[in-house]
Parts: structure tokens; C-alpha cells; sequence
């Protein structure tokens, strides 16, 4: 959890690798750009926090189909800037 942090730049790729993590706090922080694909890899995240933050695009599917895997949710929760062009709430849980 980096939360309040003042991180800026963008969302290195490299965090999709930490396949085990559960929860992805970054809000609160100056990123910029797009969230990064790679993040969909994250196989065990519940919970992913991207608000407040100057990020803006679409959201990845490879994201999305980490809240759609047939009959099991695994992210259960995930907030983005209301920049990020994301379906609510088939993908995203809410933008702030």
C-alpha cells in the first residue's frame, strides 16, 4: 500500500508480476497516463484503488476480466478517477 505517498509518473508494468498481492493501494498519489495492462496478471487482487489520482484512458480489459471469471469474483473492488473510461459496475466498482 502507497497511498498518500506523493508518487508520481507512471505505473510501472513491473507490479503486475506481483502475482500473490491481494490488495493495490495507490490513491492519493500524482500518476499519470493509463493504468497498465500488466496489472490484469495480478491473478490474487480483491481490491485495487487508483482515485485521486491524474490518470486517465480506459480501463484494460485484462483488468476487467479479473471481476469476471465465470462464476468467481476476484477483484471484488476497484476505484478509479473518474477519468478512466470504465464500465460501472460490470468492471469498475465506482470512480471518485
Amino acid at each position: 500500500d502507497v497511498n498518500s505517498n506523493d508518487l508520481g509518473g507512471r505505473i510501472p508494468t513491473e507490479y503486475g508480476r506481483l502475482g500473490n498481492m491481494k490488495t493495490l493501494g495507490l490513491a492519493n498519489n500524482d500518476f499519470i497516463g493509463g493504468i497498465p495492462a500488466e496489472l490484469g496478471q495480478m491473478a490474487a487482487l480483491e481490491k485495487a484503488y487508483f482515485q485521486n489520482t491524474d490518470m486517465e484512458g480506459v480501463m484494460p480489459q485484462e483488468i476487467c476480466n479479473l471481476r469476471d471469471r465465470g462464476n468467481q469474483t476476484v477483484l471484488e473492488e476497484l476505484v478509479v478517477p473518474c477519468d478512466v473510461e470504465c464500465e460501472i459496475p460490470t468492471c469498475c466498482t465506482r470512480c471518485s
